[in-house]
């Protein structure tokens, strides 16, 4: 056909119900060349949604050219002129997605054949759904690039994995094949699903058998679990949950490295603390303020008072005595300035009001970068020794000044032996005066 064939609209007897459908449909004539090739087709007849989803009205196009309709938009005119030249001349239907860019919308379009050189489409707009499935393969590249584990599940009494991300089967081991459509119970340690189920649920009733969520927004849920790797070892994950459209979507983290080193830090930590507390010495921690932030039971000992009343209190003023509080400060200040003041001894007040005294070993505390942040001081109380140091000292001066008064007696009778053997020999031998 040289021209447009003459041919009338068929005789629609759907002609109403074509009108109220909600998908795009338009009826076509086929325009060839002498040799019999397509090269263009008219509008014959269009619906509403046709109009609506390509923005091409009725009156604008009727009886007029696919060339004409849309000027200079020759990489449309072409695919689609070539498609439908073959629908048209073969009767073979056709089915296939299409991208305008006259009216920048992608296109879902079916064409068939109802008689030779005639052919008519049914088209909708898939605009959004590929834009979303554009927009689900980005974030799918997105969480595939992060190194935490995200995991999405059905929103049921056996939660099934609908989607897992690379750092997944990286940490766990796991391929997609073989979780995805899974129970995530079969992967968690038995011990935890029971307390796992109860929170993940906590927002949902159950009614026929379906779950239904509450009429609230359901806050982020931190959870901690055991997950089996793929080598049958369990692994320590913990978890946020979301609700995002009837989904759990799960954000994970392998944990165990780090719950290892916590649970070697805190044996550690229990073996300083018992380190701490056995020794004899009190040990005294104190802020740059001089309030007590730690001490050991032979601090407590020592102020016969407990741990919880002493920590918190300030130092100086409530364990040292008025007339020493002046000069321990002024150690404590020398300590702050980084003066070294290792030894030291001052009194302090026990509960009870009794006074001792205690030889402290002092050491400056700073943080990373080497400021003051306070003291560690360790004390022995020797109260005891000193007052023995002193009777002794007493004692030794009392012997002292006995020794003397007894020298003094020895040198007086010394004196006096001599004097007596004077005399004797005087009465032995008299002495006559000359004069």
């Amino acid at each position: 056909m040289n021209k447009s064939s003459t041919g009338d609209a068929p005789d629609l007897n759907f002609k109403d119900l074509i009108q109220k459908m909600p998908t795009g449909f338009a009826y076509h004539q086929l325009v060839t060349d002498t040799e019999g090739r397509g090269v263009d087709y008219v509008f014959l007849e269009v619906n509403q949604a046709f109009e609506k989803i390509t923005g091409l009205k009725k009156e604008g196009v009727l009886g007029k050219r696919f060339t004409d309709v849309l000027m200079g938009v020759e990489n449309d005119k072409g695919r689609l002129i070539e498609r439908y030249s073959k629908v048209a001349q073969t009767g073979k239907e056709d089915k296939f997605e299409y991208y305008s860019n006259s009216v920048n919308k992608w296109f879902e379009v079916y064409a068939y054949s109802p008689k030779e050189n005639f052919f008519a489409v049914i088209i909708d707009d898939i605009s959004q759904e590929k834009k979303e499935k554009d927009n689900g393969v980005l974030y799918k590249m997105l969480l595939d690039k992060t190194s935490d584990i995200i995991t999405i599940l059905d929103i049921s009494l056996n939660p099934k994995y609908t989607f897992a991300n690379k750092a997944h089967e990286k940490i766990l081991g796991y391929a997609n094949k073989d979780i995805i459509g899974k129970c995530i119970f079969e992967f968690i340690h038995p011990d935890d699903a029971p307390q796992i189920l109860t929170s993940l649920l906590e927002n949902f009733t159950q009614e026929g058998g379906k779950l239904l969520q509450k009429n609230v927004i359901p806050p982020s849920k931190n959870i901690t679990c055991r997950i089996k790797n793929s080598a049958g070892v369990y692994t320590i994950i913990e978890s946020t949950v979301d609700v995002i459209e009837n989904n759990f979507f799960v954000v994970s983290r392998d944990m165990t490295a780090k719950a290892m080193l916590l649970k070697n830090l805190t044996e550690e930590q229990i073996k300083t603390e018992n380190y701490f507390n056995i020794v004899g010495n009190a040990i005294v921690v104190l802020s740059k303020n001089a309030v007590v932030i730690k001490i050991n039971k032979s601090g407590c000992a020592l102020l016969e008072d407990t741990m919880e009343h002493i920590v918190g209190k300030n130092w100086i003023e409530t364990y040292i005595p008025k007339e020493e509080q002046e000069k321990v400060q002024a150690v404590f200040k020398k300590i702050s300035e980084s003066t070294p003041v290792e030894y030291f001894e001052n009194y302090i007040i026990a509960k009870s009001g009794t006074k001792k005294l205690i030889r402290w070993h002092n050491k400056l505390l700073t943080n990373n970068q080497g400021g003051y942040i306070g003291t560690l001081s360790s004390g022995e109380d020797i109260t005891a020794q000193r007052t023995a140091q002193n009777e002794v000292a007493n004692n030794l001066e009392e012997l002292e000044k006995f020794n003397k008064l007894a020298i003094h007696r020895e040198l007086k009778m010394v004196e006096l032996k001599n004097e007596i053997k004077r005399l004797q020999e005087e009465i032995k031998h008299p002495t006559t005066n000359l004069s």
